[in-house]
């Protein structure tokens, strides 16, 4: 047997076992009550930068976040928040009323990042920053994505215009 057929069949049960894992549920629920401060435009903003130091170098935004979300902090965002960013466990599908305050925006080559015209409020930041890892196996390079995710939280005044790294 090959050294990549043999790496194939040693990985291959980890990679179904990660397919096979379900979301899991949800247990806040949406309340619109929380959200209403956040609807409309504003007058602060944000600016940031997200980045991160792995095991082998320092990686900066430009290829390895590619969208930074802004959520309003509610109860419900609170649970997103903690138990997906924070633990990296996978929810289920979010309420579509709750996606209609979220905002999202790139990132420029050196991870910076600009949000405007925002209601006073708290935030949460996020962005899944992934990057190639690549190992030897025998002989043979065997590549494969890493992932986690960069977070930040910041409370702005009306007018106010912040500044934030995320972070792991």
């Amino acid at each position: 047997m090959t050294g990549w057929l043999r790496a194939a069949l040693v990985l291959l049960p980890f990679s179904l076992a990660a397919c096979a894992s379900a979301p899991a549920s949800r247990t806040a629920t949406f309340q619109e009550a929380e959200y209403h401060a956040y609807a409309g435009a504003g007058d602060a903003s944000v600016s940031g930068q997200v980045s991160m130091r792995t095991e082998e170098r320092y990686v900066t935004s430009g290829g390895g976040c590619k969208e930074v979300l802004l959520e309003p902090v509610t109860s419900y965002t609170t649970e997103w928040f903690e138990r997906e960013v924070i633990k990296n466990e996978p929810l289920g599908a979010p309420d579509p009323r709750a996606l209609t305050y979220r905002r999202t925006t790139q990132t420029d080559g050196t991870g910076h990042f600009h949000f405007e015209r925002l209601p006073a409020g708290s935030y949460y930041f996020a962005c899944l920053m992934q990057w190639d890892r690549w190992i030897m196996q025998g002989t043979r390079p065997v590549m494969f994505e890493e992932a986690v995710w960069v977070h930040g939280r910041l409370t702005l005044r009306p007018g106010e215009h912040g500044r934030v790294v995320l972070s792991h």
